[in-house]
């Protein structure tokens, strides 16, 4: 009866350890970024918004309405307060449509006590990745060492431009705040008249309107 009474406590202390295993496992949490900010998939008819791309001065293009541009739109991760607040080892986040394995997660407060940087797996020098505030649109964001999102491609489309168009360039810090606006009878020599022009997507954007492009901004960057 003695060795019948230790073995049913044995079994019973291997069914709880199997348990408690499995409330491990379903303690891992997948964390998903949000909404896209821009769009999921670039195509020939882009909602209505603004969006950052980047494009070379040849892929301005005539056509027989006048002009239209082929672009790569890109996108960034963002995620949600409570996700980040709560993130642990073990569980798995998706940056850049890629599964992670979360190793270490580092938390970073400032002077008034809220967390506004995370540090994963390292961070960035280390192979990870890093995520800071979004002052735009809430929760954290994916950052560069630059401090910039960290993007990717969403494809690349083609877009006609509007008559109505403004091209606003601040790429040079001489003429901030308003940078150099033209519209659309300038805007071959605007795009091309430099061949080596950055159009990339850390500082241009696009906005489009029923189908076309009504504005290109390109941002001072340092």
């Amino acid at each position: 009866m003695r060795h019948k009474k230790w073995i049913g406590m044995l079994l019973g202390m291997a069914v709880l350890a199997l348990a408690g295993c499995g409330n491990a496992a379903e303690k891992a949490t997948d964390v998903m970024p949000l909404e896209p900010v821009y769009a999921a998939e670039a195509s020939d008819q882009m909602p209505d918004g603004s969006y950052a791309v980047a494009f070379q001065t040849t892929d301005l293009q005539q056509t027989a309405d006048g002009y239209a541009l082929t672009m790569e739109f890109y996108d960034y991760d963002r995620y949600a307060e409570d996700d980040i607040l709560n993130l642990q080892e073990g569980d798995t986040i998706q940056v850049q449509k890629e599964t992670v394995k979360v190793k270490t997660v580092e938390l970073e407060q400032n002077e008034a006590g809220a967390v506004t940087y995370a540090v994963i797996n390292g961070g960035i020098e280390e192979g990870g990745f890093e995520l800071t505030t979004d002052d735009i649109w809430g929760g954290y964001r994916t950052v560069t060492m630059d401090d910039y999102p960290l993007y990717y491609s969403i494809g690349s489309a083609t877009l006609p431009i509007s008559r109505d168009m403004t091209l606003q360039d601040c790429s040079d810090y001489e003429t901030l705040p308003d940078g150099i606006v033209t519209t659309y009878a300038d805007l071959p020599d605007s795009i091309t008249e430099n061949a080596n022009d950055n159009w990339n997507m850390t500082g241009t954007e696009i906005t489009v309107r029923d189908g076309q492009i009504v504005q290109i901004i390109r941002h001072w960057t340092p």
